[in-house]
């Protein structure tokens, strides 16, 4: 997997053909960036994930190597009124 484009072009209908998901992997932006990414993404209309942000994935390091064993990710909701 590749990334492709800026953050805009994210809704781009040629950077979407074939598209399944969009994985927002951007741990360690800001909160306001995440969440405009997010908002973006879910103007895909595909599902959404997200890698949490670092300030989640940090901790002890038995935890963190677990996390990194089994990836935590979410699947965002498309919700009517965000679309």
């Amino acid at each position: 997997m590749t990334v492709q484009g800026s953050i805009a072009d994210v809704v781009l209908p040629h950077l979407l053909a074939g598209a399944t998901h969009v994985i927002v992997a951007m741990p360690g932006q800001p909160g306001e960036v995440r969440e405009r990414v997010i908002t973006l993404a879910r103007q895909t209309g595909l599902p959404v994930l997200s890698v949490p942000p670092r300030s989640e994935l940090q901790g002890e390091p038995d935890a963190l190597a677990t996390r990194i064993a089994a990836p935590s990710r979410r699947e965002l909701p498309v919700s009517p009124e965000n679309p």
